[in-house]
């Protein structure tokens, strides 16, 4: 299954849907909208995790990128990050990196 990605911008929330397999092929389309999101005067970048099946290391490379660059203050949320994405995304330290938040959708 290939990517399928949308960005939604609301006021100062910016939330990129995840869907599919985040593989090489793919990353520009995430660079893409993750540069669309933190074009905007964002207080929060929300990316929605829970139909990620995978994610590949230049996936991985442009998250950090992005968390990197985002505005001070700024927060990177995962959410609902499904266990494969997740295990990698920890191996990579995003969960011990400032100004990132995980989080999971109330049952």
């Amino acid at each position: 299954m290939s990517l399928e990605a949308y960005l939604t911008i609301d006021g100062a929330v910016a939330r990129i849907r995840l869907m599919g397999v985040l593989d090489e092929e793919a990353v520009p389309l995430l660079r893409s909208l993750l540069q669309q999101a933190v074009a905007h005067p964002v207080d929060r970048l929300v990316l929605r995790m829970d139909a990620l099946e995978d994610i590949c290391v230049a996936g991985i490379r442009c998250l950090v990128a992005t968390q990197q660059t985002m505005a001070e203050g700024t927060e990177m949320i995962f959410l609902d990050v499904q266990p494969g994405p997740e295990h990698k995304l920890r191996l990579a330290g995003l969960h011990r990196a400032l100004g990132v938040l995980w989080a999971a959708v109330p049952a």
